[in-house]
């Protein structure tokens, strides 16, 4: 069975994306302080414990500042390359293709955790490596059905309250 969604999604699906983009380097960003408060505790108990105490303050404010401010990092105009623009469902695989070069993703079925109905178009969430990009919009298929597409995903599909 062949399902397969082309074209370019709407201005909400773009901002979703940009919304897990920016979820996913909010939590990146506050768990690195964690491991480098896990690697210099060696230092504490010497006689370099104030150095480090002072180390430790300064990064977990540069990165506490930085998860606060995502766009810092990237500027989601950039990512217009990296939107979908077909996705194709087919054998046991998705593929996702942007319109630029790198922007190519052929992922198992097997990898998707969970696919998010949010109304106008499905979210689906794979297993690491991470893919945030791939937005299924509904008015989009050009092959196959919804139908069909929620009956491969029965058991994956969560529907998103308001």
């Amino acid at each position: 069975m062949k399902i397969e969604f082309l074209g370019e999604i709407s201005q909400t699906g773009k901002k979703y994306i940009i919304k897990q983009l920016d979820k996913s380097y909010r939590w990146g960003m506050l768990g690195f302080p964690f491991v480098f408060l896990l690697v210099c505790l060696p230092f504490y108990n010497t006689e370099y414990e104030v150095i480090g105490i002072i180390a430790t303050i300064i990064i977990f404010a540069f990165f506490i500042i930085l998860s606060i401010c995502p766009r810092l990092h990237y500027n989601p105009k950039n990512l217009t390359n990296h939107y979908p623009f077909k996705i194709t469902i087919e054998n046991e695989t998705i593929t996702v293709e942007g319109i630029g070069e790198d922007a190519y993703i052929c992922r198992q079925i097997a990898d998707i955790k969970k696919i998010i109905d949010c109304g106008n178009f499905y979210y689906i969430k794979f297993y690491f490596p991470y893919n945030y990009n791939c937005v299924c919009q509904k008015n989009l298929i050009s092959y196959g059905s919804i139908e069909e597409f929620e009956q491969i995903f029965e058991d994956k599909i969560v529907r998103k309250v308001k």
